[in-house]
Parts: structure tokens; C-alpha cells; sequence
């Protein structure tokens, strides 16, 4: 059972380091949803991108990378809850 990574808020993490940790588990979501549904990493993350106005993961805010987390973790979880009932 794959579990999504959590925010990367952590107490006294500077904001280069928050960011960084944000990509990561964006990048993390991003190897599990493509490797579920058999889609581009590509393709997921210009979902992903679509789906919060985002244009490039480089170029993103915190605010916006943890929105895209919370959308890949929420994808990630109805895409996992439809393979358990097969």
C-alpha cells in the first residue's frame, strides 16, 4: 500500500528547504501515479501542472507545490482504492 509523502513544513526548515522537500515528494507522487496507471511521468505531471496552474514545478511557489502534492496524493489514493477492488 503506497502512502503519500507529507508536507514538508517541518519546524525551522528554511524556504529553499521546504521547497526542495515539496519537489521531492511531488516527484515521489509523481513515479507512483505513473507507475499505477501506466501513464508518462509526463503526462502526470502536466495533470498535475494543469490542474494547479502551475507551469513549471522549477519555477513554483511552496503554497502551489503543496497544492499539487495534496492533488497527487488525492489522485494517488482513488487510483489505489480502485485497484484494491479488482
Amino acid at each position: 500500500h503506497l502512502e503519500a509523502p507529507r508536507d514538508a513544513d517541518q519546524l525551522g526548515a528554511s524556504p529553499v528547504q521546504r521547497r526542495r522537500a515539496l519537489r521531492d515528494a511531488n516527484a515521489v507522487l509523481v513515479r507512483a501515479i505513473a507507475g499505477t496507471t501506466g501513464m508518462t511521468h509526463a503526462q502526470v505531471n502536466g495533470e498535475l501542472n494543469r490542474l494547479c496552474g502551475v507551469t513549471s514545478v522549477s519555477e513554483a511557489s511552496a503554497d502551489e507545490l503543496d497544492q499539487r502534492r495534496e492533488k497527487g496524493a488525492r489522485w494517488l489514493e482513488r487510483i489505489g482504492a480502485r485497484a484494491g477492488r479488482r
